[in-house]
């Protein structure tokens, strides 16, 4: 589903997220955050809107993969890769903090653009004030690291 928000041309956010309820709560932060937004919960539709959509941002849950199973991240990290994004990847998972910073690892090693890593206990109000900073930078490709 693609949602756009403004007059002038938005950056694009992507969200990859199995769980409709938060991916939902997600689109509507992204608008907020001035962003056109699509959301995908599954492999298949990830492929589509990667080579349609092109985004800016994604946010990426990468329990979406097999059940969370580190071979699962590591498969979607790896389909980013070869699908050659150059969006800027936020991880937003309830996996724990050392999993998300071995994806992190794994993403970085594949030259994914990899912004940082937060679980999903994060407050709407918190993960709005990330995309907005995210998409003031967007333009320069500067990246405060603000995620550490």
């Amino acid at each position: 589903m693609e949602h756009v928000a403004t007059h002038r041309q938005p950056d694009r956010l992507l969200i990859i997220d199995p769980q409709q309820s938060f991916a939902d709560q997600l689109v509507a932060t992204g608008l907020r955050a001035e962003f056109a937004v699509r959301s995908v919960q599954n492999m298949n539709e990830t492929v589509v809107a990667l080579q349609e959509f092109q985004p800016d941002v994604i946010v990426l849950d990468t329990a979406m993969a097999a059940g969370s199973s580190p071979s699962g991240a590591a498969a979607l990290l790896q389909l980013l890769a070869e699908q050659g994004t150059q969006a800027q990847i936020l991880i937003v998972t309830h996996d724990s903090r050392r999993s998300r910073e071995l994806m992190l690892l794994q993403g970085r090693s594949l030259n994914l653009q990899m912004l940082g890593h937060m679980g999903k206990s994060v407050e709407a109000s918190r993960l709005e004030q990330i995309l907005e900073q995210i998409q003031e930078s967007l333009p320069n490709n500067i990246m405060p690291n603000m995620l550490q």
